[in-house]
């Protein structure tokens, strides 16, 4: 299950963030979704995200992830880290549904989440715009 955590963006940095992730290549891939390189993320929202205290430790890996209408990211299995994987949702629908551990779950826009990256987990976008999430993983 996806577990809030006590960090929420403000609507000003939800904008802010959306702002340096349009200079990160989104393009749809094959299957309809993209996750930006680690490299072009860390140098586009590392300052940004240094204000809030989970992002504070030393990363280990930063993406964001797209989903365009009608598409999704297939239930699977990550390896597990050393650390913890953090979600952020930038931009989403009534149609984007997150799936961790047997649970489907519309997320809070802007709310910091936890996840085990281990478990089972997948994500789609049933609606008309495009879905945007902030995955970052940290150490501790």
């Amino acid at each position: 299950m996806y577990v809030a955590l006590p960090y929420q963006f403000s609507a000003s940095e939800i904008a802010g963030l959306l702002a340096k992730v349009a200079n990160l290549d989104l393009a749809a891939g094959p299957g309809g979704t993209r996750m930006s390189d680690d490299t072009s993320t860390r140098f586009y929202l590392q300052e940004a995200l240094q204000i809030h205290p989970p992002f504070r430790p030393a990363w280990l890996y930063a993406s964001v992830v797209a989903i365009y209408p009608g598409n999704q990211i297939q239930s699977h299995r990550d390896a597990p880290i050393a650390g913890r994987r953090l979600h952020v949702p930038l931009q989403q629908n009534l149609g984007c549904w997150s799936f961790h551990d047997g649970e489907w779950a519309q997320l809070v826009l802007g709310q910091t989440y936890g996840i085990d990256p281990s478990l089972e987990h997948g994500a789609l976008n049933w609606g008309s715009t495009l879905r945007l999430n902030l995955l970052v993983d940290v150490h501790g």
